[in-house]
């Protein structure tokens, strides 16, 4: 028996709701100072191909090409498996999300100082410059043209910001309007 598109529909907007209920309490964690990382030896390329598996439905539907042929299979992190795997996810989701007609993402990783930066490259509706630092803030959501269209409440790249800084990273953004965006996430080596 074929389920009804409606139960489809309210089964994806409560786990996406849900998705958002536990940012928010790890974030209060976080802020509270009472979160520990569980931290194992990651391949990062690994890591990376994981997350765009799992995504692969989502990218199939938008018709995204994704490339990840510059990461190095032998580059190490650290850290927090799930929580590193969301980081990832969330900035391949909103590549998706904030994407042009044919997107094109390229996640690429190269040395860089004692560790390793991980750009994930978009060719989107890029982000206006005055507002590129505040994405990285609690409900905090670029406001552009049609843009907030998408679904969300601003709490996807504070959770990025604040889970690469409890690995000792940092989180930057180069964007351009009409352009795309260039998410880079540094993590030292292990």
């Amino acid at each position: 028996m074929k389920d009804n598109p409606f139960v489809d529909i309210v089964r994806r907007e409560n786990a996406r709701l849900l998705s958002q209920v536990e940012r928010v309490l790890h974030l209060a964690r976080v802020e509270n100072g009472d979160y520990s990382l569980q931290k194992e030896r990651l391949n990062l390329k690994s890591l990376l191909a994981s997350v765009c598996s799992d995504m692969a439905m989502q990218i199939e539907r938008s018709g995204a090409t994704v490339s990840l042929d510059e990461a190095p299979d032998t580059y190490e992190v650290f850290g927090d498996r799930l929580h590193l795997s969301n980081v990832f996810r969330n900035l391949l989701d909103n590549a998706l999300k904030y994407a042009c007609d044919k997107p094109h993402i390229r996640i690429s990783a190269q040395e860089h100082r004692r560790g390793i930066l991980i750009q994930v490259q978009d060719n989107g509706v890029g982000i206006p410059a005055s507002q590129c630092r505040l994405i990285f803030e609690k409900f905090q959501r670029a406001g552009q043209g049609d843009i907030h269209e998408q679904k969300g409440f601003g709490l996807g790249l504070a959770y990025v910001k604040s889970m690469v800084e409890l690995h000792k990273g940092f989180v930057r953004v180069f964007s351009e309007v009409n352009k795309g965006s260039r998410f880079e996430v540094y993590l030292p080596f292990l």
